[in-house]
């Protein structure tokens, strides 16, 4: 037979799992579409050897645009709860694909080797 105590800290812990589990993606959708994304230290001259459109698919398929990644992947609604995920996997993919290969390749699992630190006070 279950103890009073124990009775009170299943439920609790029942409580805080389906909390979680309702709000945590409502909180992380709001952030996808309104958090600014972290810089990120990207050095082209260290990428020359990917071809341009390999990052860059606007130049294949002919929309061209003059600015960044930024204004579509946070902005067009079809595409900005996927922004993290994307980014996350055509960097680092590449970059675990190098380092298999035994070429030298970027950071991979730590996000200060991408990422700026955070500067706010």
């Amino acid at each position: 037979m279950w103890s009073p105590a124990k009775v009170v800290f299943t439920v609790t812990a029942l409580l805080a799992i389906i909390v979680f589990l309702v709000f945590f993606p409502q909180k992380r959708e709001s952030s996808l579409r309104e958090a600014p994304l972290l810089d990120v230290y990207f050095v082209h001259k260290d990428h020359h050897q990917v071809g341009c459109a390999q990052c860059h698919h606007n130049y294949v398929d002919g929309t061209g645009r003059q600015f960044g990644c930024y204004q579509c992947h946070k902005e067009d609604e079809s595409v900005n709860l996927l922004v993290e995920e994307q980014f996350h996997g055509l960097c680092r993919e590449c970059h675990r694909e190098r380092k298999a290969a035994g070429e030298e390749s970027g950071p991979i699992r730590q996000c200060g080797g991408c990422h700026k630190p955070d500067t706010k006070p």
